[in-house]
């Protein structure tokens, strides 16, 4: 199954990751609560966590219409979790060639 092309203007794949930067704060079990109640799936990296998802789920969580913006895309960190999050950006896509 192949997807769009990583030039595709705006984010139309069924699926999204973005990087999840801890602010000075560090690591906080609210914010990891937060992501799992709104579907988001994620790992710890040394920096922050890779959240993944859904592309409803991001727009629902953070909203913003992800159908009118081209990666690199960062989102606004939601209230209840600036303080403990620096930045929330979803990454372009990236081709994998074999």
């Amino acid at each position: 199954m192949s997807g769009p092309s990583p030039d595709t203007r705006g984010i139309d794949w069924p699926y999204l990751e973005a990087i999840l930067e801890w602010g000075e704060g560090g690591v906080d079990p609210v914010v990891e609560r937060w992501l799992a109640e709104r579907g988001f799936t994620f790992l710890p990296m040394r920096a922050g966590l890779l959240v993944t998802g859904s592309t409803a789920a991001f727009e629902a969580a953070f909203g913003v219409d992800l159908e009118q913006v081209k990666p690199p895309v960062e989102l606004e960190v939601p209230e209840a979790l600036r303080a403990a999050v620096a930045s929330v950006t979803i990454p372009p896509a990236r081709e994998i060639h074999g």
